[in-house]
């Protein structure tokens, strides 16, 4: 292999070392009240190491989310129309396998010790991508805000509770459930039914 690509899996390994450690800090402390010191003992690699990657608390906290974020959109976007076959529901499992690689790191980010602002900032990325995405399918509705907020927070919040339940519901379930609403709010905002209940 040559050696960017051995520095690339170095990088790799050093920025899941950090965060690894961030978020077992976040188990028991507000993100808040993180300090730099903290992770890097917990992680066992040197304030230079650390700031080669982020350049603070909020820079990692900034990253970390947006690593999340960025792989749900990327997930949606290799939805291939032409390939979609009736009665399945790819985008809402890709969604969901993404939560479920991120279980915990998401649990956290929006729990007690986590980022306030994380679930509206998912939120905007969502709505927004949705936004572009349909204003070249349906005309200017007055309803799409209220049913991507609707849809969006729903979608999360479900997540999370399952997460929670005693007994959770696999993603596939989870896929099916997000779907069936994702398919009543079609009328609202204008899009046609693809396919019967």
């Amino acid at each position: 292999m040559s050696a960017s690509g051995d520095d690339n899996r170095s990088v790799r390994f050093t920025k899941t070392r950090i965060r690894t450690a961030f978020f077992e800090l976040m188990q028991t402390k507000n993100v808040q009240k993180i300090t730099v010191a903290e992770i890097v003992r917990k992680a066992d690699i040197s304030r230079a190491t650390f700031y080669l990657h982020y350049t603070d608390i909020f820079d990692l906290l900034k990253q970390t989310e947006d690593v999340i974020i960025t792989q749900v959109l990327d997930e949606i976007k290799k939805f291939d129309e032409s390939t979609y076959v009736m009665g399945e529901f790819p985008i809402a499992m890709r969604v969901f396998e993404v939560f479920n690689a991120h279980a915990n790191e998401i649990e956290l980010l929006l729990g007690e010790n986590g980022d306030s602002g994380f679930r509206d900032k998912f939120q905007t990325a969502m709505s927004n991508y949705f936004k572009n995405l349909l204003s070249f399918i349906i005309p200017e509705s007055d309803n799409l805000d209220n049913v991507l907020v609707f849809l969006v927070s729903g979608v999360l919040n479900m997540f999370l509770h399952n997460l929670k339940s005693e007994t959770p519901a696999d993603i596939n379930t989870l896929a099916m459930i997000a779907n069936r609403y994702l398919r009543a709010t079609n009328k609202l905002i204008g899009l046609p039914e693809i396919e019967p209940d």
